[in-house]
């Protein structure tokens, strides 16, 4: 009982007392201390790096933004030179070619989407779910091309993708989060022209298995479409148009 006495009523060390009583730091103050002087130093140090590597990191950035400049320089001149080979294609195609190579040569630059076509047709307007949550709530890459070819079955003429036309060698898949047609990430809307008579392609469209498998994706999982009519609609020719095969006729 004598020793709790002494411990309850002495409860530091007699050692830590006398050295508190000179003055003298105890080695767990000491290690204290010596913890805040290397903070410090590290701290010090990692501000003298930041203040160093800032000026590098905006020559880094600068250089960049001047790569930047410069390659999107190259492409609008190699832009410029395609459109004066395409007029000098044009102009030595109707100097040379009779009048029936000419108007087989149209038709077959339309079946193969190398030219641009205007004239009346459909909008469809195809969307994610608001506040879309799951994958099922967003459209994906089979749902446009069940879309497009049921227009293609309802006697669609042409048709392009927020601006991609597609033709016999088009695809239309995803690559990660994102919808790719012709090898160009799309975002949505998804809007979808096609070429052909104003008057038919909404019922057929709606009566084939597309309209069929929207309407459910509509019903079940809030995807969004819509199909407008329009007198004059424009799709382009598309980029991507490659020769796969070719000889020579005898």
């Amino acid at each position: 009982m004598d020793l709790l006495r002494q411990i309850a009523a002495e409860a530091v060390d007699p050692d830590y007392g006398r050295a508190a009583a000179a003055g003298r730091p105890t080695r767990s103050r000491t290690w204290g201390l010596v913890g805040v002087l290397v903070t410090g130093a590290l701290l010090t140090a990692a501000i003298a790096l930041h203040a160093h590597g800032e000026p590098s990191d905006q020559a880094e950035r600068a250089k960049l933004a001047r790569q930047v400049v410069q390659e999107q320089a190259v492409i609008q001149a190699k832009k410029s030179q395609v459109r004066s080979l395409d007029r000098s294609i044009s102009t030595l195609q109707a100097e040379r070619l009779p009048a029936s190579a000419t108007s087989q040569l149209q038709q077959a630059q339309v079946a193969a989407g190398a030219t641009a076509l205007s004239g009346p047709g459909v909008t469809v307007t195809c969307d994610d779910a608001p506040r879309a949550t799951s994958d099922n709530q967003r459209v994906a890459d089979g749902d446009l091309r069940v879309l497009v070819n049921g227009l293609w079955e309802a006697g669609a003429e042409a048709v392009a993708i927020n601006g991609q036309r597609l033709t016999s060698t088009s695809a239309i898949r995803s690559a990660g989060s994102a919808i790719t047609v012709n090898y160009i990430s799309l975002t949505p809307p998804y809007r979808v022209v096609a070429l052909g008579d104003p008057a038919s392609l909404p019922g057929r469209l709606a009566n084939g298995q597309a309209g069929a498998w929207w309407s459910y994706l509509h019903t079940n999982y809030g995807l969004v479409w819509s199909v407008s009519t329009s007198k004059d609609l424009s799709v382009p020719a598309s980029t991507v148009v490659t020769l796969s095969k070719a000889r020579p006729q005898h």
